[in-house]
């Protein structure tokens, strides 16, 4: 789990979120789970933290048009891992908020989160946002990262410490800043008054809600309380908690705290005399221990209740309490406590700030605790009061009656005082009422035993982390276990993507929705597989096709996951035929027969029986053709397969590899050996689309890589428009026509833009474990499917010569025990020669290999047929001004397959 914030002890703190922060992880890591957190590296955080702190990573967040630096700095504490996002303009500065550009630094905040998931390669279960700093991450995880591979599994809870603030920004946060679609931008949505919102945000996209007490989580559902959210929060009562944050006995603990005059317990209470005589001392009033101390530790603030507080000040003062105040907040409360402490030298003592050893000693020196709020979400206050003794004076709401039960003095239960009106005159009854029990001696000091032992028992931290569990252990594969839980999920992601109800939503945004939960629900099996294969465990297996004849994925997707039947059957119910959306989904043109479609069936197969096999092929914009009958005739149109998306494919942009033609080859000796260099190559980027390959009834999930060219760097003094053109016309159309020279050029084009994108990301895969490269050929197997790959061999050769520096044996006997070879049939145009004239300037290094393989291969015939020139010239890799791919790829592979060798038979 990760846990994103704001603020966290020991860190940082301005309120009750950053000791929920600092201590329910901890807790959790006590019950079996992984929960790391992550906040931003205040330049407030003090220099003993920051001197421990290591970096790990630094990237770029765009924002806009920014492009952000954001380092990534992390240390341990108590047994948690804490990351700190790293940008000293959002918050090197003077305090945590209250900044003109707070929408702005937090925006940045939620991007940075969700990118360091990526660049850490931490992919949590649970990512647990709290309060609107953080508001963004689960909208942006559920509208944009699910896309991505890792992300689509991430569940996210989002946690309300206090619904009045809520991040309300200008619109322009949501655009300019964050690339949210201005459909985003409307009333059941993310706008809220004319401004956006990032709490509301978060209420919309959370797979959880939780609030911080079970009482508030009712209270905030009511107009009064729910801050112009009540209606979201009633829309989505089902999804949410109310979870009591509870405190940390070892934190606070009057028996070990190193700062109190006393330390005590609950066997040991005359010794808390001392504390109390200390706090009168600290706040310069008469030291008398017969004199009830009252004690206020909070915000200065209207939601306090201060205005109770200072509408019945004079009376309170008349009971004869001695009342002392520490806090900060409104100018108009501080002043106010400040003129009442020199109007009442000896009853009102004031502290205007925080200091925590002081805040400790009072709670450990007052007899009763005075909190009178307006709305109080949790509130920590009263509970620690509890810990430490103070009886509790507080008003019925939110988490303070949650924890408070009033006494009643005939049975001797309860472990307070409370009202229930916010009323000044309410509160100060009730005051009274707890006032004439602190001098009856045994009940009061069996009143004060009381709520330190229902603290230990009902409020403390383990208890309540408890209840976090099964709400963070809730899967995204519960999505599809029940017909109830898939139509749920299905209308939620439905109007999260398309920002509409599903009354007026359309077909091809129903496919496109359950599209998108299917590859959701294989995002884990998906990461474990490759990790698997990454780990070196297995062999790899990769087939390199022209041709992959997928055919529709929708059913045959659900199939093999077997659920086709909730979803039948939830569509159902929602009026929407399966068919229907099946006939949604473009059927992939990337195959005109048997090749492509046995291709198709090998990557299934492979999946099914658990084998770690993987595709390569092309993406082509159009694939064969599209077949319509006008006026009694056959008409082909270009197929247009990709004109609404691929809902199954994912983009890969960070692999992107590039691919040289035409230039002139360089050769020269650097350190005893001969290196090559390729000067002034057009190059085209070869960017990967992954698209994952589900096994029947099986946790594997292989991946067909599809690669897409587009343009690189541009030729200097070349038409950039005709570059462009050439370059996307690479993986435009499945076999273009090769009647004329143009046709051959691009066709050639084809099959070394697919060889060498996939053997260059091969190889860069295999680097990553770690092992030599002349074990290559023992965990990677590559097969040429029919001749088109058959450029292969010398890809293969050179990037082990030029790119890894082996010699030619070495990297002959890999290239040769690492590839393998079908042939689907011995029809010449079949068996593809290319004219060298068009070879050779297209592929200038790739000849130069070819050339020797040749002559060392023709050697070998020689050898064994002696003056037989006739053999010599039929086998022969270059002849007649030709290259010849099918004896390229038989002498440069280890096994021709079964079925070629039957076929040669005939």
């Amino acid at each position: 789990m990760l846990f994103a914030v704001s603020e966290c002890v020991p860190f940082i703190k301005s309120g009750g979120l950053a000791d929920v922060a600092g201590s329910l992880p901890k807790e959790l890591n006590k019950l079996g789970a992984d929960v790391r957190v992550i906040l931003p590296k205040y330049g407030l955080i003090h220099e003993k933290f920051r001197s421990e702190m290591k970096k790990v990573k630094e990237f770029t967040v765009q924002l806009g048009w920014r492009s952000q630096y954001c380092g990534i700095e992390t240390l341990e504490h108590e047994g948690v891992t804490f990351y700190f996002v790293d940008n000293e303009y959002y918050f090197k500065r003077d305090s945590l908020y209250g900044h003109y550009d707070d929408g702005e630094r937090f925006a940045f905040f939620n991007r940075a989160v969700l990118e360091f998931i990526a660049e850490t390669e931490f992919y949590p279960d649970v990512i647990h946002c709290h309060d609107w700093h953080t508001g963004m991450i689960p909208f942006l995880l559920r509208m944009e990262y699910y896309k991505r591979p890792g992300y689509g599994l991430i569940r996210s809870v989002f946690t309300i410490h206090n619904l009045q603030f809520q991040g309300i920004f200008p619109p322009e946060v949501l655009g300019d800043l964050l690339h949210i679609d201005s459909r985003y931008f409307k009333e059941e949505q993310l706008e809220f008054f004319g401004n956006a919102n990032f709490m509301k945000a978060a209420l919309i996209a959370a797979d959880h809600i939780t609030t911080v007490s079970p009482t508030y989580k009712d209270e905030i559902q009511t107009e009064f309380y729910g801050e112009k959210l009540d209606g979201i929060l009633r829309k989505r009562s089902e999804d949410l908690s109310g979870i009591l944050n509870g405190i940390d006995h070892d934190l606070y603990d009057p028996e070990k705290y190193p700062g109190l005059a006393a330390n005590f317990g609950v066997d040991s209470l005359e010794r808390r005399v001392e504390n109390k005589l200390q706090v009168q001392r600290d706040f310069g009033l008469p030291e008398n221990e017969n004199i009830p101390v009252t004690a206020m530790i909070t915000r200065l603030t209207k939601q306090k209740g201060l205005d109770l507080v200072r509408g019945v000040f004079l009376e309170i003062m008349a009971t004869g309490v001695q009342l002392v105040v520490l806090g900060t907040g409104d100018p108009e409360f501080e002043q106010f406590f400040r003129e009442m402490s020199a109007r009442y030298p000896e009853q009102c003592g004031v502290y205007i700030g925080f200091d925590e050893n002081l805040a400790h000693q009072v709670y450990a020196g007052s007899d009763l605790f005075l909190m009178p709020s307006k709305f109080e979400p949790c509130g920590l206050s009263q509970m620690i009061a509890m810990r430490y003794g103070s009886i509790p004076v507080v008003r019925e709401t939110g988490g303070l009656n949650d924890t408070v039960q009033p006494y009643n003095e005939f049975n001797s239960e309860g472990n307070g005082f409370s009202f229930a009106n916010f009323n000044a005159h309410d509160m100060l009854f009730t005051l009274e009422r707890a006032l004439s029990f602190y001098h009856e001696g045994e009940k009061w000091l069996k009143l004060r035993k009381m709520p330190w032992r229902q603290t230990i028992a009902g409020h403390s931290l383990p208890a309540n982390t408890k209840k976090y569990i099964p709400i963070s252990s809730q899967g995204v594969n519960r999505m599809f276990s029940s017909v109830p839980k898939f139509k749920n999920a299905f209308l939620k992601k439905l109007e999260m993507m398309f920002g509409t109800s599903f009354e007026e939503s359309t077909s091809r945004e129903q496919f496109q929705t359950l599209g998108h939960m299917i590859r959701e629900h294989v995002s884990s099996d998906w990461i474990k597989t490759n990790e698997l294969y990454r780990s070196g465990a297995k062999k790899q297996v990769y087939y390199l096709s022209i041709e992959f004849l997928l055919g529709r994925l929708l059913r045959h997707n659900l199939i093999n996951l077997g659920v086709e039947k909730v979803v039948c059957e939830g569509l159902g119910e929602l009026g929407i035929e399966l068919d229907q959306l099946e006939e949604i989904e473009a059927d992939a043109g990337l195959g005109n027969g048997g090749l492509g479609r046995l291709a198709a069936c090998f990557l299934d197969s492979l999946a099914s029986l658990d084998l770690p096999g993987h595709g390569c092929g092309i993406r082509y914009k159009h694939g064969l053709f599209e077949q319509k009958i006008v006026d009694g005739y056959q008409v082909e149109l270009p197929e247009q397969w990709l004109r609404h998306g691929h809902v199954w494919e994912v983009r890969k942009a960070d692999d992107a590899v590039e691919v040289p033609f035409w230039g002139e080859i360089e050769s020269r000796m650097e350190n005893g050996r001969l290196v090559f260099r390729h000067l002034n190559a057009e190059t085209i980027m070869a960017v990967p689309y992954d698209l994952p390959v589900i096994g029947f009834e099986t946790q594997t999930v292989n991946t067909l890589r599809l690669w897409n060219a587009e343009p690189s760097r541009f030729p200097a003094n070349a038409d950039i428009f005709k570059y462009k053109k050439d370059t996307e016309s690479v993986s435009e159309f499945l076999y273009p026509d090769d009647t004329h020279d143009e046709g051959k050029i691009l066709r050639l084009k084809q099959q070394y833009f697919l060889v060498a994108s996939s053997l260059k990301a091969i190889v860069n895969s295999f680097k990553k474990k770690n092992k030599s490269l002349l074990e290559f050929h023992d965990y990677v197997s590559i097969h040429i499917n029919d001749t088109h790959p058959a450029i292969a061999v010398p890809e293969m050769m050179r990037i082990l010569m030029d790119e890894e520096g082996l010699g030619w044996e070495d990297a002959w006997h890999i290239t040769v025990q690492t590839l393998s070879y079908t042939n689907h049939t011995t029809l010449a145009e079949a068996l593809e020669r290319w004219p060298i004239r068009i070879f050779k300037p297209l592929l200038p290094r790739i000849f130069m290999i070819v050339e020797e393989i040749n002559e060392r291969f023709c050697k070998q015939v020689w050898e064994k047929y002696p003056g037989d020139w006739s053999r010599v010239e039929s086998m022969a890799i270059i002849a007649h001004d030709e290259v010849r791919m099918a004896p390229l790829a038989i002498v440069g592979s280890t096994v021709s397959m079964e079925l070629h060798s039957f076929i040669r038979r005939f």
